[in-house]
């Protein structure tokens, strides 16, 4: 049986601590930026189709949203 000293293990513990905090700092940096930008979509109205008071039709502008066309129109718009 191979045993360890203490140092190593507590090093081995530091190691392993460290690689936690950085990978949950990373998930809580990424977790934060994809609520924000969900939000921040919410609040341009992102994809839904307004009428105005003239009878035109305006999209709501997406924010970083490439596979969006504001261009195109959904199909129920006339």
């Amino acid at each position: 049986m191979a045993y360890t000293t203490i140092q190593s293990r507590r090093a081995l513990e530091l190691k392993v601590e460290i690689t936690r905090i950085i990978a949950l700092t990373f998930a809580g940096c990424f977790g934060g930026l994809l609520c924000a930008w969900v939000g921040i979509n919410i609040v341009t109205s992102c994809g839904e189709v307004t009428r105005t008071i003239d009878g035109t039709y305006l999209k709501g502008e997406c924010v970083l949203v490439p596979w969006v066309n504001p261009d195109i129109y959904d199909h129920y718009v006339e």
